[in-house]
């Protein structure tokens, strides 16, 4: 049972992995048509984690789960509020 659940991590998990052309051989057009779509949802993620870590990252100076996890909300609060200014600044968002 173990071996199944660990195999089917392993397709879920490979299939977000960009695929990488052979020495001396470009990829295909599906091929690039797919790390284009991987690379897209991976960017859009990585910023995030990164705005998040320029307001602290995870380091809290609190005690107790409660606290902490209201702390964390607040800073994802506050990444979203700068996001929205930032989207309306470029008016990107018509609020």
């Amino acid at each position: 049972m173990k071996k199944v659940i660990t195999f089917i991590i392993l397709l879920s998990v490979g299939s977000l992995l960009s695929a990488a052309s052979a020495q001396g051989k470009p990829l295909s057009d599906c091929q690039q048509r797919r790390n284009t779509r991987i690379a897209k949802t991976r960017v859009r993620v990585e910023h995030i984690f990164a705005g998040i870590e320029q307001l602290g990252g995870k380091s809290l100076h609190c005690i107790g789960l409660e606290r902490a996890t209201l702390q964390l909300n607040w800073k994802v609060a506050t990444y979203n509020l700068r996001r929205l200014c930032s989207l309306k600044t470029n008016e990107i968002v018509d609020f």
